[in-house]
């Protein structure tokens, strides 16, 4: 009996669909949105492999049906990445700021950052698209938030646009508690993206989502982004 079970559940594994995620997210930001995602993609029975590639690689990939799909992201990426599908119960809702040093330079808006060089990530839609509609002095592109810290540490930018949490340990890992954050310049709802071929599954991923939601999943995503206590 007990052989017959492992085989069973030896078969159920071996017939359960990979479903390849990438993400943008990194660090603690990461850490605590993974769990959720996780749960996800088991109570609909798949085995997710949950991949960190850079995030334009990561959305352009997705689009093209090379993985699955991607994010948490803003509802924007389908008006670029027209082949993606938007799974549409929020994961987190994120916050992104101006970070700058000295108090020469004080950003409580969008319009403040025209007469600066302003750094941004590539691939992250959001900041990107808010920059350029400023028309900013100049921009500069970097691969990810420690390159983009580096080049403010080394006065190569005046100001980086970067999301809360990902920058507060950025900053830590540096050694750069000195740097300045503005206000909040915007804040978004986080959803997962699907390639177009999986259009199929998004309503019971919406079910699922939403079920979690009744069962405090991403209230304690909140709480975590408002208070810096791990939700798990």
């Amino acid at each position: 009996m007990r052989s017959l079970l492992l085989l069973l559940l030896s078969s159920v594994w071996v017939m359960a669909e990979t479903m390849y995620i990438n993400t943008p997210f990194r660090g603690e930001l990461h850490n605590e949105v993974k769990p959720l995602i996780v749960e996800l993609f088991k109570r609909e029975g798949y085995i997710l492999e949950l991949q960190k590639l850079p995030p334009k690689r990561g959305l352009i990939n997705a689009n093209k049906g090379v993985d699955d799909g991607d994010g948490p992201r803003v509802k924007e990426v389908s008006k670029k990445f027209s082949n993606l599908r938007r799974v549409d119960v929020p994961i987190i809702q994120i916050s992104f700021h101006a970070h700058y040093k000295g108090k020469s330079i004080n950003i409580t808006k969008w319009e403040d950052l025209k007469p600066y060089n302003v750094g941004v990530r590539t691939g992250t839609l959001v900041m990107v698209n808010n920059v350029k509609r400023i028309n900013p002095k100049e921009m500069t592109y970097a691969l990810n938030n420690e390159k983009l810290f580096e080049l403010l540490e080394k006065d190569k930018v005046d100001v980086v646009i970067a999301e809360r949490i990902s920058a507060k340990g950025m900053k830590e890992k540096m050694n750069l508690m000195h740097i300045n954050q503005s206000p909040a310049l915007i804040r978004k709802n986080m959803y997962l993206f699907f390639n177009k071929k999986h259009s199929a599954k998004i309503g019971k991923f919406e079910k699922t989502l939403l079920k979690m939601k009744e069962e405090g999943y991403q209230k304690r995503l909140k709480n975590f982004y408002e208070t810096g206590k791990s939700a798990w």
